[in-house]
């Protein structure tokens, strides 16, 4: 089973500048702490028995450069730094330029030959621009490997290497190494390090300076390594701040005077699972919480209700274009989707149109917001008359025409899925980062966002979909509604490959996929900003060949193209031409062949038998198969038997039929499977040994071999 980069993301290293680590001495580097001896000598985790390595010692401290943090006004923003900021909640001067440093260190313990090998090399996820000077400015995304650290410049970065026998080697860096992440947006920093073993202690520590507001984000403290002890120290905070732990049973909090301290203990290593949902649910994080008395749901509720109302209310010009367009419907779905279908095609998304005259009316929008603290109902109208806006904005004003064409509109909050499995009061609204327009038809609510140009109607963003919902009326989180989840069948992969193999196992011809659905707004959102020919060549050699050749390192590929990622409603079409020497095994005088290519040399979606966190997955698809193979001269099928299915192809399932053709030595082979096709896409880890057994199955019958022998 291939699946797409929203299911299954590869890294593709790049290599930009390399890295050189100079041995030798640090200069006018400040001192190392001591080691302490019994770590030096340590053979083995006493927390964690069995570990390959383990991190003895992290720390951050994040510190505002001159003054404290701006302060979040009453409109839910933050004041510019220098400014005075008021509100309900009290007032105090930031006096600083909006930047902030951050300093890291990490002590690292080696106990094995794997963790040496495996530690040599420690990646910061980023994304890298130049500077105008030519140096290279880092400014980074969240960190899944040891310490998260975002958008700055890194200004330096030491390590070394500590021996039992009390050698040490230190080092600096002379550059940074990117490598680009399975998005094509993200640059990874890495710090190579030199030949570990056994017994060695790693420490490394680099200094960031980044924007403040970059300090106000979720900072992991649980890491693929177990950490004996991580160390976190905030300060510039403003006295109603507190910080947030979750997931941390053994985490101590210390306040100070616009300052905090958080030590968490013995954490177990973090291993995200395929497919796994809510990441933040079970993974140890930290979050400066503003503790003020508008800070719940419910209260931030009333003040988003009352600006999305106003915002919302439609003028007698967008009452009467509402009613243009739904003149003559005769449903009330069908003049929604006329809505939907003038705000996502007719009214122009800055967000995707680039051209110097929408993004100078995308300017002054954007600062009429910042000056009014949000989207106010002249931002609106504003929009309206120049008939460009935003994805907000085009979302916006979709629910105002829906208002004027009498519809009852809501606009809802939730959580991201991959981020949070279900609702948590506690955490206040701060995390309910993804916000919908819900319209009542037929007494049904339909969740809609047109401002997100390549989804359809009918269909929401996929990390929006099965999740909880909020919007203005509910009181309880026990009345949240849950949206719905696009049929699979609205998700479909439809491939087909017109193949020859010749007597040596050497297997080419011409394959052709079309791509609907979330299979298709993937690769649209990922890729369809670009221009139509830079966008087709981005994705063919930055997806296609990459995905081809993550399952048949050999393959050749020729002729390759990617259309329709720039079209709002057409479905994405792939082609190439493709040959792989040695796809059937010769064996004893046989070729033994894998009909199924599109998923020949794919690894088991769910590798391990026993399984600690839920299932989630991306969305509900499904796949249909249509490969034909041209045999050689001289042989024949010993026995043309499809794989037995499993389950229901139209619901979890897969099935399969094989044809032979004798007379034009023809095999046929094809192929159904389906995920949520009843709309069940997130499952307890409960239900885990029934999902593996089925994807066991699907992956063994994937592997089905067809012999073909000499034909005398």
């Amino acid at each position: 089973m291939r699946l797409l980069p929203a299911i299954v993301g590869d890294l593709r290293t790049v290599l930009l500048c390399g890295l050189l680590f100079a041995v030798g001495s640090l200069g006018r580097a400040a001192k190392w702490d001591l080691v302490p001896a019994a770590d030096l000598a340590a053979k083995e985790s006493t927390a964690f028995p069995g570990a390959d390595a383990e991190i003895l010692l992290a720390e951050q401290t994040q510190r505002l450069i001159g003054g404290l943090m701006a302060f979040p006004s009453a409109g839910g923003g933050i004041q510019g730094p220098g400014s005075m900021a008021t509100g309900g909640h009290g007032t105090f001067m930031n006096p600083g330029d909006g930047r902030a440093v951050l300093e890291n260190f990490v002590r690292l313990k080696i106990y094995t030959a794997n963790g040496a090998r495996e530690q040599r090399t420690v990646y910061v996820e980023q994304v890298g621009t130049a500077a105008p000077d030519g140096e290279l400015k880092v400014e980074a995304q969240e960190n899944g490997t040891y310490l998260s650290d975002r958008c700055g410049l890194i200004e330096k970065a030491e390590a070394r290497v500590l021996k039992p026998d009390g050698r040490i080697t230190e080092l600096v860096t002379g550059a940074v190494s990117l490598r680009e992440g399975s998005t094509g947006d993200d640059r990874v920093a890495r710090i190579d390090l030199p030949v570990l073993e056994p017994g060695d202690v790693v420490e490394y520590r680099w200094r960031r300076e980044v924007s403040q507001s970059e300090l106000r984000r979720m900072i992991p403290c649980q890491h693929p390594l177990p950490v004996r002890e991580y160390r976190l120290f905030v300060g510039s905070l403003p006295d109603q701040a507190r910080m947030l732990v979750m997931n941390c049973p053994k985490a101590e909090t210390s306040q100070g005077s616009h300052s905090v301290e958080v030590v968490v203990r013995e954490l177990p290593a973090f291993k995200p699972e395929p497919f796994m949902g809510g990441q933040w649910d079970h993974r140890g994080w930290i979050y400066p919480k503003w503790s003020y008395r508008r800070d719940g749901w419910f209260n931030a509720d009333e003040r988003w209700s009352a600006e999305f109302w106003e915002a919302t209310d439609p003028s007698k010009a967008m009452k009467a274009k509402a009613g243009e367009l739904i003149a003559g419907a005769a449903t009330e779905e069908e003049k929604l989707r006329r809505l939907y279908e003038f705000c996502r095609n007719e009214f122009v998304n800055s967000d995707w149109v680039r051209t110097p005259k929408v993004q100078k009316k995308h300017e002054k929008q954007r600062d009429w917001r910042e000056r009014t603290f949000g989207y106010k109902n002249g931002t609106v109208r504003a929009a309206w008359e120049d008939q460009v806006g935003d994805s907000e904005m085009v979302d916006l004003v979709f629910a105002t025409l829906a208002r004027g064409a009498g519809f009852s509109v809501r606009k809802t909050r939730s959580a991201e899925r991959s981020f949070f499995d279900s609702m948590h009061e506690k955490l206040g609204h701060h995390f309910l980062n993804r916000c919908l327009v819900a319209v009542e038809v037929g007494g049904q609510w339909r969740f809609c966002s047109p401002g997100r140009r390549v989804i359809p109607y009918g269909m929401i963003a996929a990390c929006d979909e099965d999740v909880p919902v909020l919007w203005s009326g509910l009181k309880k989180v026990e009345s949240a509604k849950q949206t719905p989840v696009a049929a699979a069948a609205l998700s479909q992969a439809q491939r087909k490959a017109r193949l020859r193999l010749d007597a040596e196992g050497t297997l080419e011809g011409a394959v052709e996929e079309t791509l609907t659905g979330h299979l298709a707004i993937t690769l649209k959102q990922r890729f369809g900003r670009e221009a139509e020919a830079d966008a087709a060549e981005l994705a063919a050699t930055e997806w296609l060949c990459g995905e081809v050749k993550r399952r048949l390192p050999g393959v050749e590929l020729s002729a390759l193209s990617c259309a329709n990622l720039r079209s709002v409603d057409l479905p994405v079409t792939v082609k190439y031409q493709m040959r792989v020497p040695g796809y059937a095994a010769k064996v004893e005088g046989t070729l033994q062949l894998p009909p199924s290519y599109f998923e020949a040399g794919d690894p088991a979606v769910f590798p391990t038998a026993e399984r600690k966190y839920p299932i989630s997955f991306p969305h509900a698809w499904s796949e249909l198969d249509d490969i034909e193979i041209v045999l050689p001269a001289g042989f024949g099928v010993v026995d043309p038997s499809a794989p037995p299915p499993a389950g229901d192809a139209t619901v979890l399932g897969v099935s399969y039929r094989m044809e032979y053709d004798k007379e034009t030595r023809s095999l046929r082979y094809r192929r159904e499977f389906a995920v949520g096709g009843n709309g069940a896409i997130s499952f307890k880890v409960e239900a885990y040994p029934t999902l593996k057994k089925f994807f066991d199955h699907v992956h063994g019958a994937d592997a089905h071999t067809i012999v073909l022998a000499r034909v005398h």
